[in-house]
């Protein structure tokens, strides 16, 4: 048993090579009551948490994180199911939380290897949509890749496509792709190859 919560998204969840009765998940959780104000999916924050599974003894432990806002959990999805280093959260804004969880301004990367935090600031005047991982078909690394995400433009009311590169995370995107209408929020995508 846990304490009550709800879970929306899971980053991703995977057996321990040397134990497969060991099984660790991260998922981003919501504290009760979920719904305060009516039939609302995000009026509360959500907070990457950690939980770690001993089937052998039939026991799970829980743990915070982080105490940032921080949903939509992503990863290199070529490790979906298997160990991992970096996973990716869409993290909304502290002030203003009725607002703010409908315009993340930023993105954060987690290490779990040693628990660390990067972030990726979205350039003024642009709320952010849930962010993609592809990998680059070259690379050698989790971190050989790039992060796409649609960022709705405030001034103009229209949508662009961001490319971050996850080798310069906290840095300038690489492109940016104007489009001519907005994009709605939570609009969910999944990239595949040509082909595929």
């Amino acid at each position: 048993e846990v304490e009550s919560g709800f879970i929306f998204h899971t980053m991703n969840a995977y057996q321990d090579p040397a134990n497969p009765r060991h099984i660790t998940l991260h998922a981003s959780r919501i504290d009760p009551p979920f719904w305060d104000n009516g039939n609302q999916d995000l009026d509360k924050p959500s907070h990457l948490t950690l939980y770690e599974f001993d089937l052998e003894a039939g026991t799970v432990s829980e743990q915070r994180l982080s105490d940032a806002f921080l949903d939509f959990g992503q990863l290199d999805r070529r490790l979906v199911g298997r160990p991992y280093r970096y996973g990716y959260n869409m993290e909304f804004p502290a002030e203003g939380l009725e607002d703010s969880l409908t315009q993340p301004r930023s993105i954060t990367r987690r290490d779990h290897d040693t628990g660390s935090f990067e972030r990726f600031q979205a350039p003024a005047g642009l709320a952010l949509d849930e962010a993609i991982f592809v990998a680059d078909p070259d690379g050698r690394g989790e971190q050989d890749g790039w992060l796409m995400c649609y960022a709705f433009d405030e001034a103009t009311h229209t949508s662009c496509l961001l490319i971050i590169d996850a080798r310069d995370f906290s840095g300038e995107p690489v492109a940016k792709v104007c489009l001519p209408t907005r994009i709605p929020y939570g609009f969910h995508s999944v990239w595949v190859p040509d082909g595929a």
